[in-house]
């Protein structure tokens, strides 16, 4: 069967999927949105504040790690701090860069507004086959009464013909029996004659 799912922009003509299509579509969304909202969470998350950042690798001595020492560089007297602090910031993002790349989730295909649309039309679909459902009850429901119906004539038509059988049958033997009176009657006919 078909069905028409109407639009602000236009109408989209649907063939009716089964209901294990639209629980695959549904899922499918769910897991979309789940991961536009781990992908959100995760950028949150890489948001740091680098000042603190700094305070906590400047505790470290250089001596315990040479090549940390060397990575941020000594303050000299012809380096300026804007210079130490944005050295500082990116080896600080590196990390930071490598952590997210490890750990974000696959960029998903559609963006939450597309899925978000996907999902109100699966919704429709949804209702539609539902109602759909209902109707093919029903149907089935009235098929069922009308076989019924169907049956019982059947067995009042049998019902009859045999009836009708029987009376046949009753005619034969009366016709029969009336040939038998009639014979009885003209020999009776033919004796007085005789006589």
């Amino acid at each position: 069967s078909r069905f028409e799912v109407v639009h602000a922009q236009g109408t989209d003509e649907f063939m009716a999927p089964t209901p294990q299509h639209c629980q695959w579509w549904v899922q499918e969304l769910h897991t979309q949105c789940r991961s536009l909202q781990a992908l959100s969470l995760t950028k949150n998350e890489a948001k740091m504040d680098f000042d603190l950042f700094d305070a906590m690798l400047s505790t470290i001595k250089p001596t315990t790690s040479p090549k940390l020492a060397k990575s941020w560089g000594s303050v000299s007297a012809g380096s300026s701090p804007e210079d130490n602090t944005e050295a500082r910031k990116q080896v600080a993002v590196a990390p930071l860069a490598i952590e997210n790349k490890a750990t974000s989730p696959v960029v998903p295909r559609w963006t939450e507004n597309e899925a978000e649309a996907q999902l109100d039309i699966l919704v429709r679909v949804e209702g539609a086959l539902k109602q759909l459902e209902g109707e093919n009850k029903a149907a089935m429901a009235r098929e069922t009464e009308l076989r019924q119906e169907i049956a019982n004539l059947k067995d009042s038509v049998r019902l009859v013909n045999a009836e009708k059988e029987e009376l046949l049958t009753q005619l034969r033997e009366l016709a029969l029996e009336r040939d038998e009176w009639k014979g009885i009657a003209r020999q009776k006919l033919d004796e007085v004659f005789a006589s």
